[in-house]
C-alpha cells in the first residue's frame, strides 16, 4: 500500500487524523474521496452525466446561444 492510499497509516497520528478530518467534511458536502489519492475528491454527481464528444468550438458556440 502506497502513502497515497486513504487507508495508509504509516504516518505521525496528527497526519492521519487530519486526512480523515478532511474526508470527513468533504463527505459530509457530498463528495466522494479517491481510494487511491487521498487529496482527490470527486462531487457525487459527477459521474452522473454522459460522456459526450463535442468540438471545444462548438461547445462554445451552443453556450452563447448560437447554432453550431
Amino acid at each position: 500500500m502506497y502513502a497515497s492510499h486513504t487507508e495508509f497509516e504509516g504516518l505521525p497520528q496528527e497526519r492521519i487524523q487530519n486526512r480523515a478530518l478532511l474526508k470527513g467534511m468533504m463527505a459530509k458536502h457530498g463528495f466522494l474521496v479517491d481510494p487511491m489519492e487521498w487529496w482527490y475528491f470527486n462531487y457525487k454527481s459527477a459521474t452522473v452525466f454522459e460522456i459526450v464528444d463535442i468540438p471545444l468550438l462548438q461547445l462554445l458556440q451552443i453556450a452563447n446561444g448560437q447554432k453550431p
